[in-house]
């Protein structure tokens, strides 16, 4: 189990370690993932604590309209470790992982986020107004990651990095329910429909055939259904009313294809040719917000049109704000990955964290 922890941590993209070493005095937020009532937004921070290497960082709590913060979690990894490959990794100690953002619960008073410890990745409740963050699932033998609260609020689903299968538990622990037995289902490429009796993922890139699809199954893994042929989705993120999913696909250039598929069509269309994995919708509407090379952009399904909001090459990660007049996204500068706000009708841009 060390073994396959610490070769999955030396591939994995998170902490900042995604193909290059944070920096000295390097500060990178991460998973911006904002409340359902639109007036606070969990991320984590790391950071390099000293000149060992440690790494440390806490899931940290913005209020949108106040400015401030607080520390709902602190970790830190440990110090570099050298393996059989010369490679370096890190042993974890309790750390967020947030590269691929955090999950609320539907009342707001909860965060739901995969945490680095010494047994593995672990799926953790981490209360917004007490200090009783806690675990609630472990896999003996597996990698817990990416976990996604259902909408109705009764259960968590989560991705084994192991296996590459979806379980889903209760969000106060409990029954361990295995909803995939494919063995190929994506990081990103995973969500629950609306109405929270069904799910949505890809898979099939272990196929022999290596013919890929997008899958529907009811809430308990049975039932799956497969909607859309020939797609493998490397994210996915279905609309608020379920009507359509965006998703990316893997290219041969740099970047990845972005398209739209609207539920009952014979195919998707194309929104962008070299899209960031990252999707957004609004949370009350059917609006997605996507970023390219070119900046940030919206897409409406009223009008089937996109447009762009912001210019902006190193911008990722959107979340629009309930009212839709503010897109959180996050902006990697030469020291720093930073949390900016965008106000949609003035084009006006604000970084919130850190302060500048």
């Amino acid at each position: 189990m060390r073994t396959a922890l610490l070769m999955v941590l030396t591939c994995w993209p998170l902490l900042g370690l995604s193909g290059e070493e944070i920096l000295p005095n390097y500060i990178e937020v991460q998973g911006p993932t904002i409340s359902p009532d639109g007036k606070s937004v969990v991320f984590n921070v790391a950071h390099r604590t000293d000149a060992k290497g440690v790494i440390g960082g806490a899931v940290t709590l913005l209020d949108l309209d106040k400015g401030t913060t607080r520390k709902l979690l602190k970790g830190r990894l440990g110090r570099p470790v050298k393996l059989a490959d010369s490679n370096s990794s890190r042993l974890p100690v309790r750390y967020a992982e947030a590269w691929y953002g955090f999950s609320w619960s539907p009342n707001g008073e909860a965060v739901f986020a995969a945490v680095i410890e010494n047994k593995g990745f672990t799926v953790w409740k981490i209360p917004v107004g007490s200090e009783n963050a806690r675990r609630i699932c472990s896999l003996p033998e597996g990698l817990c990651q990416r976990p996604r609260a259902c909408p109705d609020g009764s259960y968590v689903m989560f991705r084994d990095a192991i296996t590459h299968d979806l379980f889903r538990i209760a969000p106060g622990g409990g029954t361990l329910t295995r909803l995939t037995k494919t063995g190929d289902v994506h990081p990103l490429g995973y969500d629950w429909a609306p109405d929270g009796k069904h799910i949505y993922c890809s898979r099939g890139y272990m196929r022999e055939d290596k013919v890929c699809g997008i899958w529907r199954m009811n809430a308990d893994g049975t039932g799956a259904e497969l909607l859309l042929d020939n797609h493998y989705g490397r994210s996915m993120a279905v609309s608020p009313f379920g009507k359509h999913i965006a998703f990316t696909e893997e290219t041969y250039d740099p970047g990845n294809k972005l398209l739209i598929y609207r539920l009952g069509d014979n195919k998707p269309v194309l929104l962008a040719d070299k899209a960031n994995l990252y999707l957004s919708w609004h949370p009350r509407s059917d609006v997605l917000f996507y970023t390219d090379d070119k900046g940030l952009h919206e897409w409406r399904a009223s009008t089937g049109s996109s447009r762009l909001l912001l210019s902006c090459e190193k911008c990722y990660f959107p979340a629009a704000r309930p009212d839709g007049e503010q897109v959180l996204f996050l902006k990697k500068e030469q020291k720093s990955t930073c949390l900016w706000r965008l106000d949609v009708a003035s084009g006006k841009t604000e970084q919130l964290y850190p302060k500048p």
